[in-house]
C-alpha cells in the first residue's frame, strides 16, 4: 500500500514515492530547494569537514575572482544592467525630498562658555564638529566631556 506524506514546505498532500526513503519534501522547485537548503544547515551545523571544505572552496573562489574586478567585468559585458540601474537611481534620488536648509552665521560670543569644560578628542572629531555646526547649526554627540 503506497502512503501519503506531507510537505514540510509547502504543507501539500502527496503520494510517497516508493524508492526516497523518508520521504519529507515533495518534488516542486521551491520545496527541493527548501530540502536543498534544510540539508545544508544541518551539514554545517554537524559536519565541520564539510562546512570547511566549503569555506576553503568560496576563499578560493574569491582569490580568483576579486569582487572588484568581477563588477567591472559584468558591468562591461551588460551595459543594459548598467542602464537599469542608472534609470532606477535616478528615480530614487527624485523620490527623496528635498530640504532646504537655511545656515545661520552665529559668532562664537554667542556661544555658551559652559561649553569650555568639553575637549574634543582628535582632528577627525574637530572636522565633524564643523561639518555638523555647518549642516544643522548645533553640535552633535561627537564631543566627549573632559572628566579630569
Amino acid at each position: 500500500m503506497i502512503s501519503t506524506f506531507i510537505c514540510l514546505h509547502c504543507g501539500g498532500t502527496y503520494l510517497r514515492n516508493p524508492r526516497v526513503k523518508n520521504q519529507k519534501y515533495c518534488s516542486d522547485k521551491e520545496c527541493r530547494r527548501a530540502n536543498r537548503r534544510a540539508w545544508k544547515k544541518k551539514n554545517y551545523a554537524t559536519n565541520k569537514s564539510y562546512l570547511q571544505k566549503c569555506l576553503d572552496s568560496q576563499k578560493a573562489w574569491r582569490a580568483r575572482y576579486p569582487a572588484c574586478d568581477y563588477q567591472k567585468q559584468y558591468r562591461k559585458k551588460h551595459p543594459e544592467y548598467v542602464n537599469r540601474c542608472r534609470e532606477l537611481q535616478k528615480k530614487r534620488y527624485k523620490k527623496q525630498p528635498t530640504v532646504n536648509i537655511t545656515i545661520e552665521e552665529i559668532p562664537l560670543s554667542k556661544f555658551d562658555l559652559s561649553l569650555s569644560g568639553i575637549r574634543i578628542m582628535n582632528q577627525s572629531r574637530i572636522l565633524q564638529v564643523e561639518k555638523l555646526m555647518r549642516i544643522y547649526g548645533q553640535l552633535q554627540p561627537v564631543v566627549e566631556q573632559n572628566l579630569r
